[in-house]
């Protein structure tokens, strides 16, 4: 059973904005994309939150290709992981984020979500999404 003082939050990371979701013992949600450039104001950012929201865990979706194989981004987010690691004191873990984007999609157009509300919403909820998966995996935490 999850710990009631549990907070993660999961990232999306993209080259413009960066996916974001957070979960408890009760809930996962998304929260609004947070723009990745200038990268001090990103980090920044996470920190607070970290801080502000007693965040236990960080977990940051990793681009797999279809058969496991690492896709175009794997390496981008490979480094972006190691920087966060460098600027955070919680723990940062990857988890295979595979189809969450596809899936996200879906789910926002199935709403009738305009393609405005679309762009700024997919990574949120592709956030989300990885992060569900992580939970389900690991339901001892």
């Amino acid at each position: 059973n999850f710990n009631a003082t549990f907070m993660i939050v999961g990232l999306d990371y993209g080259r413009k904005r960066c996916g974001l979701a957070v979960a408890n013992a009760s809930w996962v949600f998304e929260r609004e994309a947070l723009p990745t450039l200038p990268q001090e104001v990103f980090f920044a950012a996470i920190q607070r939150m970290i801080e502000t929201e007693h965040v236990t865990r960080i977990v940051v979706g990793m681009p797999y290709g279809m058969h496991s194989a690492q896709s175009n981004m794997s390496a981008e987010v490979e480094e972006f992981i190691t920087v966060l690691r460098e600027k955070v004191r919680v723990p940062v873990e990857s988890w295979d984020e595979r189809l969450t984007t596809a899936e996200a999609k879906r789910n926002l157009r199935s709403q009738e979500v305009s393609s405005q509300n679309l762009a700024k919403r997919k990574d949120s909820l592709s956030a989300k999404l990885m992060l569900e998966s992580f939970i389900a995996a690991h339901p001892a935490l």
